[in-house]
């Protein structure tokens, strides 16, 4: 982070880098995939949810954006740089392992009344 006090701007730039070149994408996929694979598993409206929620770091980084043009400025800071990238590691990671969860579970249900 920069000393200039754009907290914001920079923790869009990390997580957009984080995100692309770091293969936080690849977080999203396994979300769709997992999503996909159980659509016939459970509801059709759960699914696109969860589908729908794999998009929340692309979402986070936007609103970082948003924020360093539009927000208050706060000066940098070493918690305020880990707790961003925190949320954006959280918000990458929260919907693939809902997806998958609900996928096992469906699964397991259909499998146990067979």
């Amino acid at each position: 982070m920069n000393t200039s006090g754009s907290l914001f701007g920079d923790l869009a730039l990390v997580c957009f880098i984080l995100y692309v070149f770091n293969g936080g994408w690849l977080a999203t996929v396994a979300g769709w995939v997992f999503c996909f694979a159980g659509w016939r598993h459970r509801r059709r409206s759960l699914t696109l949810a969860l589908a729908a929620a794999c998009l929340a770091p692309i979402s986070y980084i936007a609103v970082l954006a948003l924020l360093s043009t539009k927000g208050p400025s706060f000066t940098s800071s070493d918690w305020g740089a880990i707790l961003g990238v925190a949320g954006l590691a959280i918000s990458a990671l929260a919907a693939p392992v809902a997806a998958f969860v609900t996928f096992r579970r469906g699964v397991m249900a259909t499998t146990d009344q067979h």
